[in-house]
């Protein structure tokens, strides 16, 4: 099977193996593009060079919603409503992971930063939104809220521009709807829209290509877009038949693709041509979706060669910040528990709990 679009607008002579890890034939940069998304009880994979639909293993799965990827290392991310937990996968050996299991209400939504391996996710209940490390030993994986209830009210989604350093969010407050930015650190809060624009912003995703963002809309019905500025807005489907309960979207290649509720079924379409719509998955309510090619997750930011001791996080123009996890405070360039004492080799400060780690 020819894998059409394993980088964007180019076609490829290289040939799907068809397994689960979709890795393309003599080239190890790419891969078959693919969706994962869930529907409570089952994480599934979509191939889009194959169309074909298989089961991701995974274990003790009991209400599942947001799911996320990390490609260069194979493994998935998804969180359970039932077990308050985030967990991560790894196909490559096999491994599952417990990243979060304590302080989580309602995580309805995950975003990967690939290059600081941070995992930001919303908590709607909790009106947060936090970063997890996932690649540090889990005695000492760092924790750090990044928004709050002073920013949100009703959070519903995330995506995350790490080489540009921006976080994007859908908030459905019933007194002030909203879409906002700031960078990946919290800091420089933007609103980009607000009512009567949006109603219920639901699922929001980043065009990395074409530099977009791409949100739907449950109350109005409506899938749009603009700049990360929130500029050019335009709606590119509206009162549509295969628009009546967006909840989920995600962009690769040419095309959009999203969940709908009232339809129950996953639909795609082009981003500039969308008279041709068709339907990739039916009958399932959707919950989670993701879509993946082999640039989704490309490029460097600033933390690429900078030296934070604890947490770096990508900033705009190429600059970055180092954070230090919650519990902690920074001083003269590194992290101190409270009354400026330095904490123990495990991240644990003197008479306290590991209010560092995740667990």
């Amino acid at each position: 099977v020819i894998a059409s679009h394993c980088r964007p607008n180019n076609s490829t002579d290289n040939i799907c193996n068809g397994n689960f890890k979709g890795k393309l034939i003599n080239d190890t940069q790419g891969f078959c593009p693919f969706l994962v998304f869930s529907n409570r009880t089952h994480i599934k994979r979509f191939d889009l060079s194959t169309r074909l639909e298989d089961v991701l293993s995974v274990p003790n799965i009991q209400s599942v919603a947001p799911v996320e990827y990390d490609i260069l290392n194979n493994c998935l991310f998804w969180a359970d409503f039932k077990r308050d937990i985030i967990a991560k996968q790894c196909f490559n050996d096999n491994t599952t992971e417990i990243l979060v299991s304590n302080d989580l209400e309602l995580v309805e939504s995950l975003a990967y930063d690939w290059i600081s391996h941070h995992l930001y996710f919303l908590d709607s209940k909790r009106a947060t939104i936090e970063i997890i490390q996932t690649d540090s030993n889990s005695s000492i994986r760092m924790r750090k809220i990044i928004l709050d209830s002073n920013v949100l009210s009703k959070p519903r989604d995330i995506a995350v521009h790490p080489t540009y350093g921006y976080l994007f969010w859908t908030d459905w407050s019933a007194d002030n709807p909203r879409i906002g930015r700031s960078n990946l650190d919290g800091k420089d809060v933007r609103i980009l829209f607000k009512s009567p624009e949006v109603y219920w912003p639901n699922g929001i995703t980043i065009d990395y290509i074409n530099n977009k963002i791409y949100w739907v809309d449950a109350k109005y019905d409506y899938i749009a877009r603009s700049d990360f500025d929130g500029n050019d807005l335009k709606k590119i489907l509206e009162k549509s038949d295969f628009v009546r309960h967006p909840f989920s979207i995600s962009a690769i290649g040419n095309h959009i693709y999203w969940s709908d509720w009232h339809q129950k079924a996953i639909f795609y379409v082009d981003k500039e041509d969308t008279k041709s719509i068709h339907q990739l998955v039916g009958d399932l309510v959707a919950m989670g979706l993701r879509a993946y090619e082999s640039s989704s997750q490309e490029g460097t930011n600033a933390c690429t060669s900078a030296t934070c001791r604890y947490l770096c996080i990508g900033t705009p123009n190429q600059n970055y910040s180092c954070l230090c996890p919650d519990g902690m405070e920074m001083m003269n360039d590194t992290c101190l528990c409270s009354e400026h004492i330095m904490p123990f080799t495990n991240m644990t400060c003197p008479n306290q709990k590991k209010i560092c780690t995740s667990r």
